[in-house]
């Protein structure tokens, strides 16, 4: 083996595979160093036919570890150059239509019964200074650059059990925040991808409990506000699930938010939606208030609430059916919804409900001559332009 120049100036450039330049670490320090002489041009490590890899040195006995490899961009110049990038790489692809290579960030296997270790991406530190920010890390897929290429998909998954352990957990946490007065936790998203075609539609957002096996159970799928903190006063925060808004000057509508249980197999039972909760509170708009005869809005019979206070005896014809199609695109067959009208008069001057094209009509739609008496109804689609009405109470 060559004994080691007194300059880098012999490495500057590019090291093959099977030339013959062997660089080990210098004797007892266990450091191997790659430089060029200028900040003008990078070294550069280039395998040939045959991997070519950089290995931290062996252990040197049975219970020293192994030795580490780092590798660091350049510290940046003294008054506001930028350290130097590090970058990790596949291979491009060079002719007809050969893959690139792959780009691997791997934490060490363990042996016997000693854990994996940690493989790490993360966003370089902030400066001292009094308003410097981390720097984020991004896992992202690949661009396509083909007319009509997908992207690559990024993911994030934990690690596969073996025989009866259990599947690492896989982890999006916002970063915690400072130790002030007022430091915020950094949120943690997950967004479906924006479409940038003319039309496109938007990638969708999903979180997933893991599938069961045999008779395994599958895992549950949790949006969980943030605990709140510990002293007096400490609120938690909300669990919010929120349609999507329409595009702004589009004049479309908002995206539903569905709540749907497990669908069932064979002879099972499909799943429930549970509210669990205290009190289930919801928003309310102005009620709506006819005295007159009227062909009722569909804002009327969705806003939940009709009163009326007629002179004379009159009817509140429903709308079409079809309207309610349209006012609500996204309803299915057996989709209902429930609303009530309350008659004011205490005389014989009563509204009554009357039909309408599509509708079908089941329970009395006439009220009684007591002021304040109530009517509870429940609307049912069931088909295209087709809804039941029944009296409920």
């Amino acid at each position: 083996m060559p004994q080691e120049p007194a300059t880098s100036s012999l490495y500057v450039g590019a090291i093959k595979a099977g030339s013959g330049v062997v660089i080990s670490p210098t004797s007892g320090t266990g450091i191997v160093t790659i430089s060029v002489g200028g900040s003008e041009a990078p070294t550069t490590i280039v395998g040939g036919a045959t991997p070519f890899p950089i290995t931290g040195q062996a252990a040197a006995n049975a219970t020293a570890a192994g030795g580490a490899v780092n590798v660091t961009g350049a510290a940046g110049g003294a008054t506001s150059g930028a350290g130097g990038a590090v970058g990790v790489a596949g291979g491009a692809g060079t002719a007809g239509n050969s893959t690139g290579g792959v780009a691997s960030l791997t934490g060490g296997a363990g042996q016997g019964t000693a854990a994996g270790a940690t493989a790490s991406v993360t966003g370089g530190a902030s400066g001292a200074g009094a308003t410097g920010n981390g720097g984020p890390a991004t896992v992202a897929g690949g661009a396509a650059l083909s007319t009509n290429g997908a992207g690559g998909a990024a993911s994030v998954a934990g690690g596969a059990g073996a025989g009866t352990g259990n599947g690492g957990a896989a982890s999006v946490s916002g970063g915690a925040s400072g130790g002030g007065a007022t430091g915020n936790g950094g949120a943690a998203s997950v967004a479906g991808g924006a479409a940038t075609s003319t039309n496109g539609n938007g990638g969708a957002a999903s979180v997933t409990g893991g599938q069961g096996k045999g008779t395994g159970t599958g895992a549950i799928a949790s949006v969980v506000g943030g605990q709140g903190g510990t002293s007096a006063g400490g609120v938690g925060g909300q669990a919010q699930i929120t349609g999507g808004a329409a595009g702004a000057g589009s004049n479309a509508n908002g995206g539903d938010v569905v709540l749907a249980g497990g669908a069932l197999d064979g002879t099972g039972i499909g799943g429930n939606v549970v509210n669990r909760g205290t009190v289930s509170i919801v928003h309310q708009v102005a009620a709506a208030n006819h005295n007159t005869a009227v062909t009722l809005a569909v804002a009327d019979l969705l806003g939940g609430i009709i009163t009326s206070t007629p002179g004379a005896a009159i009817n509140l014809q429903l709308p079409l059916a079809s309207a309610l199609d349209t006012a609500i695109p996204n309803s299915v067959a057996n989709d209902a919804f429930d609303f009530s009208v309350i008659s004011l008069a205490g005389s014989t001057n009563l509204p009554t409900i009357t039909t309408n094209t599509g509708w079908t009509l089941v329970g009395a739609m006439t009220f009684t001559a007591v002021a304040g008496n109530a009517g509870r109804f429940r609307a049912q689609k069931t088909g295209a332009g087709a809804w039941t009405l029944f009296r409920l109470a």
